[in-house]
């Protein structure tokens, strides 16, 4: 539980938080993760809405392996909106080389929208990130052309990309390691 207080000249006000802060054990590597046999979110994984309207979302519409995939729908999204998509924390303590592979999707809805997608680590148990990849607008797209319509669904394997990102040694050997897929809305 966290409990706040505020004091100035007109009084003294608390709020208290149940449950706000929780302790996770660190998964020691490898991890794969399909998205098959979870609900919503693998365990300890979270998002974060920084502001927008939307939020990601577990689908069965389209997969690049399996039956399933995480979804951010940008065109419903509202411009200019972080939305961070946390895995739990890895223990990388022995760790002397690391890779992350995943693959994605993207049509653009229009030739003006910039979205992207930005792949981030931190190595204290999400306190601060570093950027490991992004990538917006036009170089994002896997598939080429315009939507022009309210979504688009990725039907055939040539759709996606995949993504392997060689990890630095200056970001191996913690403890509390934690990947986040972050979604910048730009309109599209």
């Amino acid at each position: 539980n966290v409990s706040l207080q505020a004091t100035n000249s007109l009084g003294t006000n608390t709020a208290v938080r149940s449950a706000y802060i929780s302790v996770t054990n660190p998964v020691n590597p490898p991890l794969v993760e399909g998205f098959e046999n979870i609900f919503l979110l693998p365990q300890n994984w979270y998002t974060e809405n920084l502001g927008g309207n939307l939020d990601w979302t577990k689908s069965s519409q389209a997969a690049s392996q399996g039956n399933f995939s995480m979804l951010m729908e940008l065109y419903q999204a509202d411009a200019n909106t972080f939305y961070n998509m946390n895995t739990t924390p890895y223990d990388l303590t022995g760790a002397t080389t690391g890779n992350l592979s995943f693959d994605y999707s993207y049509k653009r809805f229009n030739a003006f929208t910039f979205d992207t997608l930005a792949i981030r680590i931190s190595t204290d148990c999400g306190a601060t990130w570093v950027s490991l990849w992004e990538e917006g607008g036009n170089p994002l797209t896997t598939v080429p052309g315009n939507t022009l319509t309210s979504g688009w669904v990725p039907t055939d394997p040539s759709h996606w990309e995949t993504v392997n990102i060689s990890i630095a040694d200056s970001l191996l050997g913690f403890s509390g390691t934690r990947f986040q897929f972050r979604a910048i809305s730009g309109g599209g």
